[in-house]
């Protein structure tokens, strides 16, 4: 034990004349035995403890009763307080965004929305909770490239994106938010991190401060990623009937060709055909689905147009 606290020492010492911002050596220390996990009810401190008023920053625990915190369960009413706290350091396997997020129908979020004239009042983000989203609502799925009026979106200060949105190829990008406030186009900002999943973009998000909102831009409801950001076009070879579509005719063939000006792998490429074709389906059968049995991807060099790289499939 002794030896693994003199590795630990040795290198924040050694980061010490690199930053003077580095958590070894800003940090605040807590010498309080009475977190001990043998200290049960108040028996240590006459009085159970909390720490909702600890503020955020850089602690080391430097006591008597030890200088971590638990990987495994403490039970409750010890450490001096009624519910404990320790570290599940469980390692789960990152997720894809694009199937794991948190979808806003929220319209009021539209530039198009002066003052409260949507909401009914004013509203902020000051309460969204850290993770990915996609906004998906007639007041549009993508946060503004452009700068927006203060008093728009149902709040008072605007949140817009200086940059443009990732393309697929990109994966997961970062790109910076700036807040419109007080004559300000980025009275304040931030980064957050974008990704382009063909057919809609998720945003990992982070609260906002008060009265400002992240807005949407209402003309993406009628456009596609693909199209926009990409500049990829999707189109098949011949309109899909609702004889063609059904299900029962499995031996039907639909081909879909897909010209993008990037390159695009074939995972990417299939995702983009299968949301195209699903769509199709959906807007000239409705009712109908297709069960996608099969897919074959093929890709080939053509000839760019106007001197622009591209591959079609």
């Amino acid at each position: 034990m002794a030896s693994s606290n003199m590795r630990t020492l040795l290198l924040c010492l050694g980061y010490l004349t690199l930053s003077h911002t580095e958590p070894c050596v800003n940090n605040t220390v807590l010498d309080q035995p009475w977190r001990n996990i043998d200290c049960s009810d108040a028996e240590c401190l006459s009085e159970f403890k909390c720490d909702n008023s600890l503020s955020y920053g850089w602690y080391r625990f430097n006591s008597s009763a030890d200088w971590r915190i638990p990987e495994t369960v403490v039970p409750v009413r010890q450490c001096s307080t009624y519910a404990t706290g320790w570290l599940n350091v469980t390692e789960r396997p990152p997720s894809d965004p694009c199937e794991d997020h948190k979808v806003l129908k929220q319209p009021w979020r539209s530039t198009q929305c002066k003052n409260s004239e949507c909401y009914g009042g004013f509203t902020s983000d000051i309460s969204i909770n850290y993770g990915w989203y996609r906004f998906k609502s007639s007041g549009g799925w993508k946060i503004p490239e452009t700068l927006v009026p203060t008093h728009r979106c149902s709040g008072y200060s605007t949140a817009w994106i200086d940059g443009a949105h990732p393309t697929v190829g990109e994966g997961i990008a970062t790109r910076t938010v700036c807040t419109h406030w007080n004559g300000n186009p980025c009275y304040l900002m931030h980064e957050i991190r974008i990704k382009n999943c063909a057919s809609y973009f998720v945003y990992e998000l982070k609260s906002l401060y008060c009265c400002s909102v992240y807005c949407t831009d209402p003309e993406t409801t009628t456009h596609r990623p693909e199209v926009q950001s990409s500049a990829e076009s999707v189109h098949s070879t011949s309109p899909i009937s609702a004889g063609e579509a059904n299900i029962a005719a499995p031996e039907k063939i639909i081909k879909v060709e897909v010209t993008s000006m990037t390159k695009l792998d074939d995972e990417t490429t299939k995702r983009i055909v299968l949301k195209r074709v699903q769509r199709m389906v959906e807007e000239q059968c409705p009712g109908n689905t297709i069960d996608f049995n099969q897919v074959e991807v093929e890709c080939s060099d053509v000839d760019p147009p106007d001197g622009e790289g591209g591959s079609t499939l």
